[in-house]
């Protein structure tokens, strides 16, 4: 059982990547609705597919995509956000939360957290992101897609 079940996972992976046609949708209680069966390895590619949002089902795909979590996702980072506000107060910052900001380019943008340090003359733009780990560079991803979203805002 464990080992079709990492099989699945790989599987699904791999299909996430190709973007291999589903052959499905869903109905309106959430049942599969099945045009086409195709089978990989004796597995049936609609076993494989998020029965919310019909996209490949994968973890990541689960924890950071479907719109059936996404309320889950937004008050994890808000805790998120709220934890690091706090530490940064205790910490004799000034500390603003959800701050609208403007662009160069006249687009707007929300910092979740702007904090000032009045003693050491500095000051950072925070925007943390829970994010599904899919590899090692995930971090340095992360961290060069914020500083490419925010390097035009005033």
């Amino acid at each position: 059982m464990l080992k079709s079940i990492r099989k699945k996972r790989g599987m699904a992976a791999s299909l996430a990547k190709k973007k291999v046609p589903t052959g499905g949708d869903t109905g309106r209680n959430g049942e599969r609705k099945k045009s086409s069966e195709q089978k990989i390895d004796n597995i049936k590619i609609c076993d494989l597919i998020c029965i919310r949002c019909s996209e490949v089902e994968t973890l990541g795909h689960v924890l950071g995509y479907c719109p059936k979590g996404e309320l889950l996702r937004n008050n994890r980072h808000h805790k998120v956000r709220s934890s690091i506000a706090t530490t940064l107060r205790k910490a004799k910052w000034e500390v603003y939360e959800e701050v609208h900001c403007l662009a160069e380019n006249g687009s707007t943008r929300r910092a979740d957290i702007i904090a000032i340090d009045l003693r050491n003359q500095r000051s950072l733009i925070l925007d943390p992101t829970v994010r599904f780990e899919k590899d090692d560079q995930q971090a340095n991803n992360v961290n060069d897609e914020k500083k490419y979203i925010w390097r035009d805002t005033k």
